[in-house]
């Protein structure tokens, strides 16, 4: 009796998501993120901005080219990474404060796809993962080590909310104020923490146990 329990212990350990599965996972997640910055920055650097069609598209263009003309090229495409993720930015200036999101503002252009390089980055990050590690001997396991995705993605994500914030000062007619794009933390979190990395993590994870059954 003891024989048999010892050996489904050891199928199940062997099975599981073990510590080694698990740093698997979040190594992947901050590849991911990695590369999807990468890729979001190719975007965001080659796209074009359309003409607009109507006064309140002229002033998004106008707005998404202030920020390419102020805001450094790396600091602008990871804030466009985090739209992609649907966390848009807080913009504040000295008049107050209000929500943006630079891929909604620039209306089409190349800046567009990004909004698809988060899921397909996150699925092949957790297919990678569960397969690399093994965890493909029932689904359960290997939907939770693509979830675990999170870990690294969140971790990177987290920095890359501080790092990609920018403030600068202007004056106008010798008055200096501040203008600010930031990225809320409590966004990225539920976002890029949670919702991508579980359900496309999640569903690499299905694919890697539908190879390898």
């Amino acid at each position: 009796m003891s024989s048999h329990t010892s050996l489904g212990n050891a199928r199940a350990s062997e099975t599981g998501v073990d510590l080694r599965a698990a740093a698997i996972s979040a190594g992947a997640g901050a590849v991911a993120f990695v590369a999807s910055y990468l890729l979001t920055f190719l975007l965001w650097t080659q796209t074009t901005l359309p003409d607009p069609e109507n006064f309140d598209q002229a002033i998004d263009r106008a707005f998404v080219q202030s920020v390419r003309d102020t805001v450094p090229s790396w600091k602008a495409a990871g804030m466009t990474l985090y739209n992609a993720h649907f966390v848009d930015l807080t913009y504040s200036t000295p008049s107050g404060s209000s929500s943006v999101n630079l891929i909604d503002a620039a209306g089409g252009g190349l800046v567009g796809f990004a909004l698809f390089v988060p899921p397909l980055v996150l699925l092949v990050a957790g297919f990678a993962a569960v397969y690399v590690s093994d965890v493909t001997a029932d689904l359960p396991n290997a939907v939770a080590a693509g979830a675990l995705t999170l870990v690294g993605y969140l971790l990177f994500a987290l920095v890359g909310a501080v790092l990609f914030g920018h403030t600068e000062t202007v004056e106008f007619f010798g008055i200096s104020g501040q203008y600010s794009l930031s990225i809320p933390l409590l966004s990225t979190v539920i976002f890029l923490g949670v919702v991508y990395p579980v359900v496309f993590g999640g569903l690499g994870g299905v694919g890697a146990y539908l190879v390898k059954d």
